[in-house]
């Protein structure tokens, strides 16, 4: 297995089986951007509208709860996507930092046919964490396509390396994950999602 890793500023996380060893590191290149395997967290606080990095084929800026595919209700709890369960804002940080959550985060990775647009799945329903909503597999084409979505998009795109740089080195974090393929289930109909609500990033 390899050595779990966070980049985090202009320091270096190392993860081990015990214990975390904060090292110098200074990010030069995207070629020197060494990280792997990064979902556990990386807080003593949980701001959970921090932005963050997450590293598949290119960069995408997103927030931490839609990393998490936790999206917003209307109420003021979340969602947890991959954990089919509401979650309130008081306990949105022991809810990320569960041994349950963090083994879905694993079970439920990005699928590869969709990692241009960060997509989990469960079942018939994906979780879009660029927008951070839930859609239905039927309705998935159309939101990829819908304006909100290729805004957020265009918004991602316009960020420039150096940029995104800078803002590492300001502490936003980067994570690199890996992806799963899509699974179809033929025999299973669609129920009613009953929200499906945009989160709009900003600076």
């Amino acid at each position: 297995m390899g050595e779990n890793k966070i980049i985090l500023g202009d320091n270096e996380i190392k993860l081990g089986e015990s214990e975390i060893k904060l090292v110098s590191n200074e990010i030069v290149s995207d070629d020197e951007i060494n990280v792997t395997n990064s979902e556990d967290s990386f807080e003593a606080s949980l701001d959970t509208e921090a932005k963050l990095f997450v590293l598949l084929d290119s960069y995408y800026k997103i927030t931490l709860t839609s990393y998490n595919s936790m999206a917003a209700t209307g109420s003021g709890s979340r969602h947890c996507f991959i954990c089919n369960t509401e979650v309130e804002p008081d306990v949105f940080k022991q809810h990320i930092d569960h041994h349950d959550h963090k083994n879905n985060m694993q079970k439920y990775k990005f699928l590869d046919k969709y990692k241009n647009n960060l997509i989990r799945q469960s079942r018939l329903t994906y979780h879009c964490a660029i927008c951070n909503v839930i859609v239905y597999r039927s309705d998935l084409p159309a939101h990829l396509e819908c304006n909100p979505h290729k805004q957020l998009m265009k918004q991602n795109s316009a960020i420039t390396k150096k940029q995104r740089k800078n803002q590492m080195k300001a502490g936003l974090a980067l994570y690199k994950v890996e992806t799963q393929n899509e699974v179809i289930y033929k025999k299973m109909k669609e129920k009613q999602i009953i929200f499906h609500l945009r989160a709009i990033i900003t600076d």
